[in-house]
């Protein structure tokens, strides 16, 4: 009896620490500043927020994804086609958070050709640092480094690139 008694207490309090939407209150928020961070690439190739993602265009978006979610195949499917439609005036990173990494998100990026470059993240540290747990989830990004809006998970039926438009001019 004293074993389901504490099981009972340890997933009540796993509950309790854990998020109960999207979003947790811990992560970045809209008009914080997103700190710099490091990541890898589809290449291996560490790039950096501040110097490799931040620089390209004035408004960035981050997209978390996994290749086994329709609703994110669905979600970057609109946001590349806003970006070609717009060309120059969005980056996108999509971060993959798949466990196999590469070995998974390589033949994706390649089958699909969507217009974002990948940040392999397994462990799935980048979307807790914005607050998200689970995908998809996006962040829209200024210049300075910003944040201008956050969505998190999937909504159907709801216009991404109309979302998209209202910060991207």
């Amino acid at each position: 009896m004293k074993k389901i008694g504490f099981l009972v207490l340890l997933i009540l309090a796993f509950s309790l620490l854990t998020p109960a939407s999207g979003q947790d209150k811990n992560g970045l928020d809209v008009g914080d500043r997103v700190t710099n961070f490091k990541a890898r690439d589809l290449s291996g190739r560490e790039i950096s927020f501040d110097e490799d993602i931040l620089s390209r265009t004035s408004r960035t978006m981050i997209f978390f994804m996994t290749t086994a979610c329709s609703a994110c195949f669905e979600e970057l499917r609109d946001i590349s086609e806003f970006v070609q439609e717009n060309s120059g005036k969005l980056s996108v990173w999509a971060v993959a958070v798949d466990l196999r990494g590469e070995k998974t998100v390589k033949p994706y990026a390649e089958t699909y050709k969507f217009a974002a470059d990948y940040i392999l993240d397994p462990r799935f540290k980048l979307p807790r640092l914005f607050g998200f747990s689970y995908t998809p989830s996006f962040v829209l990004i200024d210049g300075d480094g910003n944040i201008l809006y956050k969505k998190g998970g999937f909504t159907a039926g709801e216009n991404v690139k109309a979302i998209i438009r209202k910060f991207v001019q």
